[in-house]
């Protein structure tokens, strides 16, 4: 984290990084999944965290094994299940997290107590 400086204001900046993701190409989905949840596929037994929803395919963090075209995955904590159509490896995902903003004046001429 930095500190930068624009017109006497002060700003903590975070950096944006980007992270490798996997996406499933769905289909039947029997309700929304939840983005947060870990998913979970019933023939390869791989594992992924849900971090986008889309009625039409799943984007995927921290993947753990290799999902396969044709399985039933599930989500742990909606219970709800899809189809995967197609596989998607390689995508990165950019991640900004802005921890902070601080905003100083410089027409502040003394700090007291009352």
């Amino acid at each position: 984290m930095s500190t930068e400086d624009y017109n006497n204001v002060f700003y903590d900046v975070v950096r944006p990084k980007t992270f490798a993701v996997g996406r499933l190409l769905i289909t039947g989905a029997t309700g929304t999944m939840t983005v947060g949840e870990i998913i979970t596929g019933t023939t390869s037994g791989a594992t992924a965290i849900l971090s986008i929803y889309n009625a039409a395919y799943l984007d995927l963090i921290t993947i753990v094994g290799a999902f396969v075209s044709g399985e039933t995955v599930t989500g742990t904590t909606s219970t709800k299940t899809a189809t995967v159509t197609k596989v998607m490896v390689g995508r990165k995902q950019l991640a900004l997290v802005t921890v902070g903003v601080d905003n100083y004046s410089s027409s502040i001429t003394s700090v007291g107590t009352a």
